[in-house]
């Protein structure tokens, strides 16, 4: 039974803060849409709106884990709590949406891209580059040695 449910206005201001948030984090985003475990939580909460118990028990792991990694997500401004939902076994539980509708990570010549669009349209976008050419080219070609017979 749903007791409070967050309207179509309110969700979209908190998408809204939840992006201006994610602004000032980006290393802690980067390092998150890295981790297994919380790409999976935000691939299930994009579109959905689910309780830290819904995602323990599709993900099966410790509930301990599960609120450890959507503090996280909350703190960067990837989840946001979209209502509360009344459950028979524990009672009051918080529900959870992801503020993503996409994201993708790509690694290509020595740059790390990362994109992501959040549910109201907007896009963010960085490029980094991964090493230093300069350093790395002067090592020069590396030379194959054949294995010993």
């Amino acid at each position: 039974m749903l007791e409070w449910e967050m309207d179509e206005f309110e969700k979209h201001n908190a998408v809204q803060k939840a992006r201006r948030l994610s602004e000032r984090s980006f290393d802690k985003i980067d390092q998150l849409l890295t981790d297994s475990l919380a790409l999976r939580i935000l691939a299930m909460s994009i579109g959905r709106e689910l309780t830290v118990q819904d995602i323990k028990d599709n993900l099966d792991v410790s509930i301990v884990t599960c609120y450890g990694i959507v503090k996280q997500l909350r703190e960067v401004g990837l989840l946001i709590e979209a209502g509360k939902s009344r459950t028979s076994a524990h009672g009051l539980s918080t529900l959870y949406t992801s503020t993503l509708r996409t994201s993708m990570i790509r690694l290509t010549g020595g740059h790390l891209e990362i994109f992501y669009v959040f549910n109201d349209g907007t896009v963010r976008s960085r490029i980094e580059q991964v090493f230093d050419e300069d350093k790395l080219g002067r090592f020069g070609k590396r030379h194959s040695v054949k294995r010993p017979e």
